[in-house]
């Protein structure tokens, strides 16, 4: 994690310099921003987690209005997912138990967006913000913590046992590190300071291998609800805030 921070914040840095050898050619404004992420997963039984990002930001004036909008960022996406599932048989009479499973996934990218977009004045020194375009990220490390939440019977008393298992990278959360999708957002921009809203749409199925999130189940054992398709796409909703030099 502090080698990524590291990467990131030299680049920052890097563009800070460039900002400055590029004072000749006013097109060019260099930033920096950070926020926080709301990402969830295409899958029908995903929920969304909190992340973040930080990184550089370079803008270029095409004409009046219009610019384009790219850089280099760190970001965190994901998904939580909650299950139930057939934990064991605890009694002769094969009483089936049901376990709750829970899992989160955390995944950290190098992402690069391009969008075009257009200012539309509001006031003195303040402006609408709009962009369209796409992003390609790729993928730093991920991580999983499986947390198993199982009832135990032991000399006739039922308990409650609780397990976590972690696995790192990307081989072993069985999804690829490659990205890429459409990316679109508004925003505010007052003098230097900037507050803006992205959505991204993962157009890359990141799911290696059929899904292992099958079913759940209620408390008899039927199954209670199945899911749509097994493809993992990433979706993530960001807030952030800049600063133009």
């Amino acid at each position: 994690m502090k080698k990524i921070l590291l990467v990131v914040i030299m680049s920052i840095g890097f563009g800070c310099i460039l900002s400055v050898n590029a004072q000749e050619d006013s097109r060019f404004t260099f930033g920096v921003k950070t926020g926080v992420n709301l990402s969830n997963s295409s899958l029908s039984i995903a929920d969304p987690r909190v992340g973040f990002n930080i990184g550089g930001t370079v803008d270029y004036e095409l004409s009046k209005g219009f610019f384009l909008s790219s850089g280099l960022e760190f970001t965190t996406k994901g998904a939580k997912f909650s299950e139930r599932y057939f934990a064991t048989e605890i009694s002769e009479s094969s009483n089936i138990v049901i376990g709750d499973k829970e899992s989160n996934f955390n995944l950290m990218y190098l992402q690069v967006p391009l969008t075009i977009g257009y200012k539309i004045p509001l006031a003195k020194s303040l402006s609408l913000n709009l962009n369209a375009g796409g992003y390609a990220a790729y993928g730093i490390t991920s991580r999983n913590k499986i947390s198993l939440t199982t009832p135990v019977e032991t000399d006739g008393y039922l308990y409650t046992s609780h397990n976590e298992y972690k696995s790192t990278g990307y081989d072993k959360t069985g999804l690829d590190r490659w990205d890429f999708g459409l990316l679109g957002g508004i925003g505010l921009q007052y003098k230097k300071i900037v507050l803006n809203v992205n959505y991204e749409f993962g157009l890359r199925n990141l799911q290696k291998g059929p899904t292992s999130y099958v079913v759940t189940y209620d408390q008899y054992g039927s199954p209670t609800g199945t899911m749509n398709n097994d493809k993992w796409k990433t979706r993530n909703l960001s807030f952030s805030v800049g600063y133009k030099f």
